[in-house]
Formats: C-alpha cells, sequence, structure tokens
C-alpha cells in the first residue's frame, strides 16, 4: 500500500492543472457554461465539479509576407511532403558532394602532373622545344628559366 500511494498521488498531478467549469445566468435569463469566471452582471453563478483540459496554445501570427508567399497559403506540411523535401535537400547535398569530390579528384590529377613536369625541367639539362616546322629546338638558359617558373607557378596552382 505504501508502494501505491505515490504512484496515484503522481498519476492524480496532472488534474490539478485542468480549468474549472462554471454555470451562470446572465442578464438576460439564459443559463451560460464556460470555463471562465462569469461576469459581474451574472444572476447566479455556480462552480461545477468538472474539470476540463487547458485549452490549447494560440497559434502564433504569422510575420509580415512578401508578394510571393502570400499567393500560396503556408500550411502544416504533412508527412509525404516532409519526406519529399527532405530526399531533395540529401539528393542536391549528394550532388554537390560528388561535385566537389570530382574536383578534389581532378586537383590532385594536375598536381601530379605539374609537379611531374617540374621535376623533369629541374633534373634535365637540356629541355628541348619543337618550332613550327616540327624541328627540335634547345631551349636557351632564360627561357629554361621562364619555363620552369611557369611550371613551379602549375604546382603552385594545384598543389594547395
Amino acid at each position: 500500500m505504501a508502494r501505491i500511494a505515490p504512484l496515484i498521488l503522481f498519476l492524480a498531478l496532472p488534474l490539478i492543472a485542468y480549468g474549472q467549469l462554471y454555470k451562470w445566468v446572465d442578464k438576460d435569463g439564459k443559463v451560460q457554461y464556460s470555463d471562465r469566471p462569469p461576469p459581474a452582471d451574472a444572476r447566479e453563478e455556480k462552480k461545477l465539479g468538472i474539470r476540463t483540459p487547458p485549452p490549447p496554445p494560440a497559434p502564433a501570427k504569422p510575420a509580415a509576407k512578401d508578394q510571393k508567399s502570400e499567393a500560396k497559403p503556408e500550411g502544416p506540411k504533412t508527412v509525404a511532403e516532409q519526406e519529399a523535401e527532405f530526399r531533395k535537400r540529401r539528393a542536391k547535398q549528394e550532388e554537390e558532394e560528388t561535385k566537389q569530390a570530382q574536383e578534389a579528384k581532378q586537383r590532385q590529377e594536375r598536381c601530379v602532373e605539374a609537379r611531374n613536369r617540374l621535376r623533369g625541367m629541374e633534373e634535365s639539362p637540356r629541355i628541348i622545344n619543337y618550332d613550327t616546322r616540327g624541328e627540335r629546338v634547345v631551349a636557351d638558359d632564360a627561357t629554361r628559366a621562364k619555363m620552369v617558373q611557369e611550371a613551379q607557378q602549375d604546382v603552385d596552382k594545384w598543389c594547395k
């Protein structure tokens, strides 16, 4: 019995939060029922032993809307609508991640190519190019330094 008494009190606790019902006769002689106390001009007043649940909270007033949102009424979204929006966001996110992964892979490949080209230029004593007629031309020191500098810039650009 000692264990049941606290349980009963605990279960009865929410009943305290419920409102009271009132019955009264108004100035026109009509019987009124309400969860609010009667006005001062009521003839008869009686508290009924019936308790009602508290009223639901008033809905929040929406902020000022622009003209676009006024054309389409916003209401509570169904589970299906929420699911569809979630799937759209998820698909867009996955698409963005795939795009970023492809860009990262491409950047990595260009980095490797730029480093290999720079290493080849730095290690080779001669750099050979081909002119417009297709003949081989050995680059002089100034041209070689410029090509090495350009290769270093590519490495800096792609290997961040």
